[in-house]
């Protein structure tokens, strides 16, 4: 997995852009009655969690199914495709905050979301509310539903819908997540191993870069080659 592909996974469903404010320090937004906001809030909680876990699934217009699990820790994010090696890249926790409800609102282009009423199977009580997307050039049509837990405010569940749109082959017409955070999330120890060697490989392409530099001489010690396993 590239950096790209874990950023773009950090977007996942509702784009949420860098926040202003540390999300240490970033005041909680205050409760709100537009369904639209409160759709923002529950993501703008959401990032704003220590530890997040997110088990996805694209489903595409063949009928075929990719399923991806992510977890984003304050200091590291790790992810992978079911069946395939974890990988992991240092997405912190600022980095991955989203904005304040109202400026989320109009980032992410929400429009006629509504209560749809209790949810009926989760764990815990929850409301499911349902919003649509303003069309852009990316696409014209596409809804979605969330369920917010009551108590948290933090989403539980996120699906996602969009027509298939002329010249975007591989892009999902469903999307369907469920969230975990803080300690209900555990790191397994194969994306903790691999973390361990992102960050020596690094290191190793540190120093052999500073020795050259320190010998007078051109190039670095892994070629081009060791770039690979600074973000994966």
């Amino acid at each position: 997995m590239t950096l790209s592909a874990m950023a773009a996974l950090a977007a996942l469903l509702l784009a949420s852009g860098a926040a202003d404010a540390n999300p240490e320090t970033a005041s909680a937004p205050q409760p709100a009655s537009d369904p639209c906001t409160i759709v923002a809030a529950a993501k703008y909680a959401q990032w704003s969690e220590k530890q997040v876990m997110i088990r996805q699934t694209n489903i595409y217009s063949d009928g075929t199914k990719k399923s991806i699990e992510a977890i984003f820790t304050e200091n590291e994010s790790y992810g992978h495709e079911t069946g395939l090696p974890w990988r992991s890249a240092n997405i912190v926790r600022s980095a991955r905050a989203a904005k304040p409800p109202a400026t989320l609102v109009k980032q992410m282009g929400l429009v006629d979301c509504r209560p749809v009423g209790p949810a009926k199977d989760t764990a815990q009580p929850a409301t499911i509310y349902s919003y649509d997307y303003a069309p852009d050039s990316n696409a014209s049509d596409v809804t979605g539903r969330i369920w917010i837990a009551d108590k948290s405010g933090l989403p539980l569940r996120q699906e996602l819908h969009q027509e298939k749109e002329a010249g975007h082959r591989g892009v999902p017409v469903a999307i369907s997540a469920v969230f975990t955070y803080d300690d209900d999330v555990k790191v397994p120890t194969d994306a903790i191993r691999d973390d361990d060697v992102r960050r020596w490989l690094a290191q190793q392409l540190f120093l052999g870069t500073t020795t050259t530099m320190a010998q007078g001489g051109h190039g670095h010690a892994f070629g081009g080659g060791a770039g690979g396993g600074h973000a994966k």
